[in-house]
């Protein structure tokens, strides 16, 4: 009597064993989710000053008027070295801007030219961004686009984004590029209409980057699901594993295994069906959807990805 006393004792306290090990399992990647959440340090998201230092006699002349244009307009929002923008233009697109980087903590400009001297429309918009003094933050997060308006006649003209800091080249990809430089032209500034376009561009802008807290709020939501998915995975096996090893007691199948898995084929004729067969060969696409960002380093240093095109 006693023997089957110990023994019963004994299978029950296997079996809480058992089930305490279960749940800790399930509850594990909820845990481990918090203490990387309550451990990992926030961002510092301060706006810090840029030395742009000396330059030296070997500059070319490109490089002075370009140096010439940033120590005078330099760290403002909108840029119009061409005239082509009213003032209340101007003042609607800089207050957009300006609301933009203070929301979502990333520095949004646009800077106006005729042309680009000797330098390409990649370094330009770089060393603008660079020794202008954008860029918020201690990574210095922010996006500059770069409209060429050309020579008047048509030609010549181009737009080029220049982004900077890990967020904000990691969030605009290069296809997201594309997406604002297609708004941007098909916008108005195609047309000439380069407020439409610079205004369609801040919308779509507003599409893609989010602000740290929303970025953090989004990976936190999607962290939880899929330990919320691991736990319920991990229980589920867990507790088939018990179920066998513990089988309950007058459990019967449900259905018939013999009657419910017999298969029967018959043969059919259908005159509709042809034996030709037509083969077409699809090109294949370049574009991937979703890629990656490319990046590229600047006259200064540092690291920056974006992209243009001619329009």
């Amino acid at each position: 009597m006693v023997t089957m006393a110990t023994s019963a004792c004994s299978k029950k306290y296997a079996y809480r064993k058992r089930l305490i090990t279960t749940l800790f399992c399930c509850f594990l990647p909820l845990i481990l989710l918090y203490a990387e959440t309550s451990t990992s340090d926030e961002a510092d998201w301060s706006e810090t000053e840029w030395d742009a230092g000396d330059m030296s006699d070997e500059t070319s002349t490109a490089a002075d008027e370009l140096f010439a244009v940033i120590n005078q307009y330099g760290g403002n929002p909108v840029v119009d070295m061409v005239g082509i923008l009213t003032l209340s233009e101007q003042q609607e697109i800089t207050a957009r801007f300006t609301e933009f980087s203070e929301s979502l903590k990333t520095d949004a400009s646009v800077v106006l030219v005729p042309d680009t001297g000797d330098l390409t429309a990649e370094a330009y918009a770089d060393d603008f961004f660079d020794y202008g003094g954008y860029g918020y933050g201690e990574d210095r997060d922010g996006i500059l686009l770069l409209i060429v308006t050309g020579y008047g006649d048509g030609s010549g003209r181009e737009a080029h984004i220049s982004t900077s800091g890990k967020r904000t080249i990691n969030t605009v990809t290069d296809s997201r590029i594309d997406d604002l430089l297609d708004a941007l032209i098909d916008g108005g500034a195609a047309d000439g209409n380069y407020a439409a376009g610079i205004n369609a561009y801040i919308d779509k802008l507003h599409t893609i980057i989010q602000s740290p807290e929303q970025a953090a709020a989004a990976k936190l939501k999607s962290s939880l699901l899929f330990a919320l998915g691991t736990g319920v995975f991990v229980f589920l096996i867990s507790f088939l594993i018990l179920l066998k090893r513990y089988k309950i007691a007058g459990a019967k199948p449900y259905y018939d295994r013999a009657k419910q898995t017999q298969v029967r084929f018959a043969s059919t004729n259908d005159p509709l069906i042809s034996t030709d067969t037509i083969s077409t060969v699809r090109p294949k696409s370049n574009s991937s959807g979703s890629s990656g960002s490319s990046t590229h380093t600047s006259s200064s240093g540092r690291s920056h990805g974006g992209g243009g095109r001619s329009f």
